[in-house]
Parts: structure tokens; C-alpha cells; sequence
């Protein structure tokens, strides 16, 4: 059962900043970043985790009445995303304030509902971390199946001919080519929504307005290749595909691949970018500062690799094409339960 009345956060629990002098946390304790880039994000603390000096600890007032796990579950949810509220931002160093706590009251079912919420929680928890071992897993065997087709790029231990990207790739096409009327909507990929061997389509924008902008311009079959940390490092990027009309744009911050016909198929070019080498080499020329560090265009242009002959490359292509449709398949259930597990979220907690 939930509460009839409404209960202030402050009447449950407050935040105290963590000294020299707190020698021993609880493992399980909640802990929050206080002030710099991390300012607001929770955690539970683990065993033998040194704690650094602009963590504040969550104290529950009234164990009573609040599960220390759900109210973790509560705090790292996105219902409180945006309450933290910061000091002036004119100041150099923004830390998190607590008066929202006095104005923010909650509804909480008893405890016994409470540790139950948990519980589900924690197995949705588990079952997407086996999905993601599972991802992991089939991204290593897509990166050996390269590797045992082509050799390792760095050494070309096969002596394919070597070339620049821009002589067997088209980087950023022209959208001149676009024949889709501008009142119609075409998908539009947030930085954010490019995954590891997908994306989420989520947001729909104009064509037209699309069009006249300075965002990346996609059809199927084209490669999406972050530019920016720490999306490159972590390996996001695809081929894009199941497009409506053969169209989409992208964030500025995504640079669209077109393999050049008879010369360089899209499975290659993924695949041959997505290596951790190959990340590890292009993260070496980013330039900007902490955090929003990119590799420019002309990078990419002139980043040299070897080219195997096309007819390799198609019939990597169609062992990466039959493996992909596993993935999807992965990646789909996966996005599925995240959903379900955020939309329960706004329910429970």
C-alpha cells in the first residue's frame, strides 16, 4: 500500500560531506559527487573504494520508513535528473545544494513493497548485464572474424595496397542528392542515441529543416562513426539501415561513411574502424579540451589503411551479415527491457 501523505525527502534522509575523519563507510552506502564534472551522480560504495574528497554520504533518518536500496533506486533514477540544484554558475566550481529536499515530498508504499521493488529491480539488473556480457562477447568475435580475414591493419601482414579514406570512401555526402520532399519528417540520430552496432530512432525531424543545417546526412548502407570522446573510444558506430525513405541526419557530431561501389563495402569499413586499434590510433589525434575532444574531418580524410581486394570484402560482408541478424536480434530484447525497466521507474518509484 502507498502512503496517504505526503513525506518532505528532508524528513527521510540528508546529505553530509564526507572528511578525512570518515575513515569507514558501509559497503552499500550511498554516496553522491558533490562538485565538479560528475557533480550529482550516485553510487553505493564498495568494499576497498578509496573515497575522494567531494563525496557527500546519503544518511537515512527513518529506516522505518524507507529501504536504503530503494532509495537508492529512487536517487539514481531519472526523477531526480535535473532536481539538484547548483550554485551560481558563474563560479568556477558548481557543487550540489540541498534545498530540494525541503521542498520535494514523495508517496512511499510500506517496506516490505519496497525491498520487493528491489528485488525485481536487481534481476532486470542482472538480466541486462548478461545482455551486455553478450554483446561484448559477439563484438570480440566480429573483431577476430576481421582480423582472420584481413590481418591486423596496423601490420598488413597481407600487403593489400594502402590508401587514404578519401580515395575509397565518400566522408559527409553531399545532400544535394536528397529527392524526399521537406514537409515529409525523417529520423534524426542524437549523439547520445548511437550505439554500439545500432541506434535508436526516438526523434523526428523535418526534411527541409534538416536540409538547410549543418547535420550529418545518412542513407542505408552508410557507416555512422562518432567523432567526438568518449563516444570514439567506446566503440559506438554502425551501419545504418532499416531507413523508411532511405534517409537521415545525425549529429554534427557523427560522420557519415559512404563506401565507394566496387572499391569498399560497408561491412569492412565498420568493422575495420570499430577495432580497439583502430580507436586507440584516432583517439591519438584528438585535439580540444577535457571531455570534448574530437578528431576533425580532415582526419578521417586522410587516415591511410590497407584496402583488400572488393571481392574479400563481400564475402566478409556476408558472414558479418549473417552474425548481425543474431545481434539485432540481441539488441533489440535489449533495448526492449531497458525500456521496460526505465518506464517502470516512473511507476514504482
Amino acid at each position: 500500500m502507498v502512503s496517504s501523505y505526503a513525506i518532505r525527502l528532508n524528513k527521510l534522509f540528508k546529505i553530509t560531506k564526507l572528511t578525512a575523519q570518515d575513515k569507514y563507510i558501509k559497503p552499500g552506502s550511498i554516496l553522491i559527487v558533490l562538485f565538479g564534472p560528475d557533480r550529482g551522480r550516485i553510487y553505493q560504495h564498495i568494499i576497498d573504494e578509496n573515497v575522494q574528497e567531494n563525496i557527500g554520504k546519503v544518511n537515512i533518518l527513518r529506516p522505518d520508513m524507507i529501504d536504503e536500496d530503494y532509495l537508492y533506486l529512487l536517487l539514481s533514477s531519472n526523477r531526480y535528473e535535473i532536481s539538484w540544484d547548483r550554485n551560481n554558475l558563474l563560479q568556477r566550481t558548481k557543487t550540489v545544494e540541498y534545498r530540494f529536499l525541503h521542498c520535494e515530498s514523495i508517496s512511499l508504499p510500506n517496506l516490505s513493497v519496497q525491498k520487493e521493488i528491489v528485488q525485481v529491480y536487481r534481476k532486470a539488473d542482472s538480466i541486462l548485464e548478461m545482455r551486455r556480457k553478450a554483446d561484448s562477447l559477439l563484438q570480440q568475435t566480429f573483431n577476430a572474424m576481421f582480423i582472420s580475414f584481413f590481418g591486423d591493419p596496423s601490420q598488413n601482414p597481407k600487403g593489400f595496397k594502402t590508401a587514404s579514406l578519401r580515395d575509397v570512401l565518400t566522408i559527409n555526402p553531399s545532400k544535394t542528392g536528397i529527392v524526399v520532399s521537406d514537409d515529409l519528417s525523417a529520423p534524426y540520430v542524437k549523439l547520445e542515441n548511437l550505439m554500439v552496432e545500432g541506434y535508436i530512432l526516438s526523434e523526428y525531424r523535418k526534411v527541409g529543416e534538416m536540409r538547410e543545417s549543418s547535420y550529418s546526412y545518412f542513407a542505408n548502407g552508410d557507416v555512422l562513426f562518432p567523432t567526438i570522446s568518449p563516444s570514439l573510444e567506446n566503440g559506438k558506430g554502425c551501419v545504418a539501415s532499416d531507413l523508411e525513405r532511405n534517409i537521415g541526419f545525425g549529429s554534427r557530431e557523427i560522420a557519415v561513411l559512404r563506401p565507394m561501389s566496387g572499391v569498399t563495402h560497408s561491412f569492412w569499413i565498420h568493422r575495420l574502424l570499430s577495432l580497439p586499434s583502430s580507436r586507440k590510433y584516432a583517439a591519438r589525434f584528438m585535439t580540444g579540451s577535457t571531455g570534448r575532444q574530437r578528431i576533425s574531418v580532415s582526419f578521417i580524410k586522410s587516415w591511410k589503411v590497407p584496402v583488400p581486394p572488393f571481392e574479400i570484402q563481400r564475402k566478409f560482408a556476408d558472414v558479418i551479415h549473417s552474425m548481425n541478424k543474431i545481434q539485432k536480434k540481441q539488441s533489440h530484447t535489449k533495448e526492449q527491457l531497458l525500456q521496460l525497466f526505465n518506464h517502470s521507474q516512473n511507476i514504482f518509484l
